[in-house]
């Protein structure tokens, strides 16, 4: 089994939060954070005993976090929603239900259009992308399914040409598209035993944007290859820990015209029944 040096263990008993790093103190939020979530998830379908106890560690570590940076940091939000759901829970105010089976209203030959005529862009016109547009594209890529529903897949949309121009993969330079976006795994919060873990979930938030892009008309192409991880590309991006890895990038523009589809293999192919 490989080894994830990166995890930071969800046991987090004696630790002195006013030593503690500012990523590690981050991190601890994330998790305790995600186990309380996945606790009130729980709720819905099975008799849950909330526990002031559990919610304490993470109120130490907003009150921590609250001191050391800025209330609105965009990376506390998330977690300060939990804790405020779980002060519900504890008060009795909080329910949580699933609801029922949900049946799409697509026309099947417009679902099949969706996922079939998606092409890998490459020609690219001048037009703009709003930034409007392009916030509920990546949007989409947060109801990706990640592994233990960690969401622990970030991304830095870049539209500066200087830092496009350092982005350069192989043939794909800083003069395709209107943005390239970054996708980025975060292996803090993946053991040991889910090490291949990050790049299924920014493989699968991936598709959804993709996906998104195509609904609204945007062009993208796909790159995911040694190089985008390189020291030249992180540094572009500002990355400067090492337990992030950058694990593809999408050039997104508007376009004019869609590439042929390749020949694809048969569902017969490609099945195997057991």
């Amino acid at each position: 089994m490989m080894v994830n040096k990166h995890f930071i263990s969800w046991s987090l008993e004696n630790v002195d939060l006013m030593t503690v790093q500012d990523d590690v103190l981050m991190a601890h939020i994330r998790i305790i954070a995600h186990w309380l979530d996945k606790e009130m998830q729980y709720s819905a379908s099975m008799p849950v005993r909330f526990s002031a106890d559990r919610l304490a560690p993470l109120t130490a570590r907003l009150e921590a976090a609250n001191k050391r940076f800025d209330h609105q940091r965009r990376d506390l939000q998330w977690a300060n929603q939990i804790h405020k759901a779980y002060q519900k829970a504890l008060s009795n105010e909080f329910s949580l239900s699933g609801s029922p089976k949900i049946n799409i209203k697509i026309d099947e030959t417009e679902f099949d259009k969706l996922l079939t005529t998606r092409r890998s862009v490459r020609l690219f016109n001048n037009e703009a992308i709003s930034d409007d547009l392009l916030k509920k594209i990546i949007g989409y890529g947060l109801w990706a399914p990640s592994n233990c529903n960690v969401q622990a897949v970030r991304y830095v949309l870049v539209k500066d040409p200087q830092i496009r121009k350092k982005l350069e993969i192989n043939s794909f330079t800083a003069d395709m598209g209107y943005c390239t976006l970054a996708i980025i795994a975060d292996y803090r919060f993946y053991p040991d035993g889910d090490i291949d873990s990050p790049i299924h979930d920014c493989a699968a938030a991936i598709q959804n944007i993709l996906l998104a892009c195509h609904y609204y008309g945007v062009g993208a192409c796909y790159i995911s290859d040694t190089g985008v991880n390189t020291d030249k590309c992180r540094e572009a991006l500002g990355i400067n820990c090492d337990f992030e890895k950058v694990t593809a990038f999408l050039w997104m523009g508007q376009y004019d015209k869609a590439p042929a589809a390749p020949l694809r293999r048969n569902p017969e192919e490609a099945l195997e029944w057991k």
